[in-house]
């Protein structure tokens, strides 16, 4: 509930798409319809009882879409562009990681709103938090690097900032992502493990 807040994740209707057979039609369902690694997880949910993974992984299409839309300053443009989703949902993500443009004044942000670099980065942190849960706290770095046009040492910091391992594939791990051994080494992993140990945060010297 600290990455989707408890009212709003009851808005998540896992029904409609656990109903449906059809991979591309669940896809259709979803806020963004043209991520891969969304579609590849949205594959392997075959059973009512995967439906708390499946409400994480319609809030990790929502969380790229924004991303992908984070030129956008107006909320109505955005819903549109998301499939329309409950309107929960774009009021959660506009209060927590959107500031007011300036000069717009009011309660909602409806007038205008921009993602600046800190809150890029906030909303960057919970994606890759919502995706870590999804993927059992390990995640291909280079496949969500590509898909999010990120410079994989820029994803690699977020990681670690989560507290999270970032290492290259054992060989293991290579075999079950189906990477070449030749390539393993340079193939980062990132993941998180217990016990959980915040990252070490530089410290800064008091100024004279």
């Amino acid at each position: 509930y600290n990455i989707i807040p408890k009212r709003e994740l009851t808005f998540i209707r896992a029904g409609p798409i656990l109903s449906e057979t059809d991979n591309t039609k669940r896809i259709e369902l979803l806020p963004y319809k043209n991520s891969e690694i969304i579609a590849s997880q949205l594959a392997t949910i075959n059973s009512d009882s995967q439906s708390q993974k499946l409400q994480l992984i319609y809030y990790a299409s929502l969380l790229i879409g924004v991303y992908q839309h984070r030129r956008i300053h107006n909320k109505v443009a955005l819903t549109s562009e998301l499939n329309s989703p409950p309107e929960i949902l774009i009021d959660g993500i506009l209060e927590r990681f959107t500031i007011s443009r300036p000069g717009q004044f009011g309660r909602s942000k409806d007038r205008g709103f921009t993602i600046d670099p800190h809150n890029e980065d906030k909303l960057l942190c919970y994606l890759l938090a919502t995706i870590l849960h999804i993927n059992n706290f390990i995640v291909e770095v280079s496949p969500l690097a590509q898909e999010l046009s990120l410079k994989p040492s820029r994803l690699v910091g977020l990681f670690k900032a989560l507290g999270c391992v970032v290492k290259s594939a054992t060989v293991g791990e290579a075999e079950a992502f189906g990477i070449p051994k030749s390539q393993a080494a340079s193939y980062k992993i990132a993941s998180l493990k217990v016990p959980f140990k915040m990252p070490q945060m530089t410290r800064r010297g008091r100024r004279t």
